[in-house]
């Protein structure tokens, strides 16, 4: 089992599958559209093709700071730490994940919404699968690493306190007992994550049996100003207070504080997963017409809404570490404006029962348009298995005897069975799941919701309500 290296390839984008007869698109559509998405870019990039020289502050543009700002952090964070190392924001985010690392095993990440699902994201594509039935060495001696407050679900909560040593009769005083806490809170006071706080925050003091005085090293809060969270912590031993800036909001704070902390902590390549995001904005401002993967993909989406009778979209993630980010995506999505629902569905788990399930609503015209999430190279070597049945119906007798062969018969046919459904497709492809290709992929979803949600909004230079107008 061979674990393959990391090299920055740009992500690819085919919409051969969307220009379906029934959907009634062009290419010509497609170049009207994105064409018609330039003034958004601009806001974007605050006329600046290399982007924004400053992150404006007028309230009255407060979604164009938040676009501007998390478009220009990437490169800010990188410029920082390359110039002030431990004296920069990253430094210090490395230096309290080590304290970590060096005073317990287990770490708890609670935080609702998107801190909760941003954070789970960034460990089940970055981590080895079965990271935390990993021994300590396999995982360099980095820190197992558990998620609450998204939910009141008392048995899971319960559950995890147990296996933290809070219910049992007696606590040791060894390493493996003692556990951290790293507090999540995105100023929306989740009532969620307030809720356990304290039941959290008492089983950290009456862990690590005599050593619970070390308590100052293992709790590491996150917060921005005046919210619950930073009101609860006056007080109390605190090394390390995280503040999260006023903008961007929770939603496009993934490759933030909390977001970044919780990589760091996993021992995930920090570094490479800005310089992935940083990729990717080079092509958005570089990018013209359809070569454009942004505007291309936001184009497809508004083309197939707005003429296609698109009512739902569906990303398809053909990678199970890829799950927790359609996740992600559908939580960014729905915490918006844009208007039409996502769902991810992981292909092909139980790929046979959704066919039929699929086909019984078939009619001629669509309703859902699927974004195929693909990689193109797998972490590991293919494995080599027995070959399956000439009469399979799903790999159409294929011959392959290696799992990454049959991924791809399985990806044919159901790009076959969408045809025939008159179901739009797209494939987005992520040459390898590793921190430089998933940079780009969050910073990509992140520009394309950003953009699709304001590209009809008033301040557009054509619109009538806008002062500019010519009118």
């Amino acid at each position: 089992m061979k674990l393959r290296r990391n090299k920055l390839e740009p992500l690819r984008f085919d919409i051969g599958g969307a220009l379906l007869e029934s959907c009634g698109l062009s290419l010509v559509d497609v170049d009207r559209t994105i064409a018609e998405l330039a003034w958004v870019r601009d806001r974007v990039l605050g006329g600046n093709p290399g982007g924004p020289s400053r992150t404006r502050v007028d309230g009255d543009y407060l979604a164009e700071t938040d676009a501007a700002y998390f478009f220009a952090r990437p490169r800010l964070l990188l410029a920082e730490y390359e110039a002030k190392r431990m004296h920069s924001e990253l430094g210090r985010i490395f230096q309290a994940a080590n304290r970590l690392h060096a005073a317990c095993d287990r770490v708890v990440v609670l935080g609702s919404g998107l801190a909760y699902h941003g954070g789970r994201a960034l460990m089940e594509s970055c981590c080895q699968p079965f990271w935390n039935e990993l021994t300590r060495g396999e995982r360099g001696s980095k820190p197992r690493l558990y998620f609450a407050g998204n939910d009141f679900d008392n048995d899971t909560t319960q559950g995890l306190l147990y296996w933290l040593g809070t219910l049992r009769d007696s606590n040791s005083d060894s390493e493996f007992s003692r556990w951290g806490l790293i507090v999540i809170d995105q100023g929306r006071d989740d009532w969620e994550t307030t809720s356990l706080l304290l039941p959290f925050l008492q089983a950290l003091r009456e862990s690590g049996g005599r050593r619970s005085e070390g308590m100052a090293d293992r709790l590491l809060p996150v917060t921005r100003r005046g919210s619950l969270l930073g009101q609860a912590l006056q007080g109390l031993d605190v090394r390390d207070i995280f503040v999260l800036p006023d903008a961007p909001g929770e939603r496009y704070s993934i490759l933030e504080v909390g977001g970044l902390l919780t990589a760091a902590v996993l021992g995930i390549n920090v570094i490479e997963l800005l310089q992935g995001a940083e990729a990717m904005n080079q092509h958005f401002a570089a990018a013209a017409g359809r070569q454009n993967l942004i505007l291309q993909f936001v184009a497809i989406n508004h083309l197939l809404q707005k003429r296609g009778g698109i009512d739902r979209r569906v990303l398809s993630v053909w990678s199970q570490a890829l799950e927790r980010v359609g996740m992600w995506y559908d939580r960014l999505v729905a915490d918006g404006s844009a208007g039409i629902p996502t769902m991810t569905m992981v292909v092909p788990r139980d790929l046979p029962s959704r066919e039929r399930t699929g086909a019984t609503g078939a009619g001629r015209y669509p309703t859902r348009l699927y974004h195929q999430l693909l990689v193109d190279e797998c972490r590991f070597d293919p494995l080599t298995i027995a070959s399956p049945p000439a009469g399979d119906a799903i790999l159409k007798g294929s011959r392959e005897n290696q799992l990454p062969g049959l991924m791809q018969a399985a990806i044919e046919h159901t790009q076959q069975v969408w045809n025939v459904m008159h179901q739009p497709s797209t494939k987005l492809f992520l040459p390898r799941v590793d921190e430089l290709h998933l940079g780009q992929l969050f910073q990509m979803l992140m520009l394309a919701t950003w953009i699709e949600e304001h590209s009809a909004d008033s301040s557009r230079p054509d619109h009538p309500s806008c002062p500019d107008h010519p009118s």
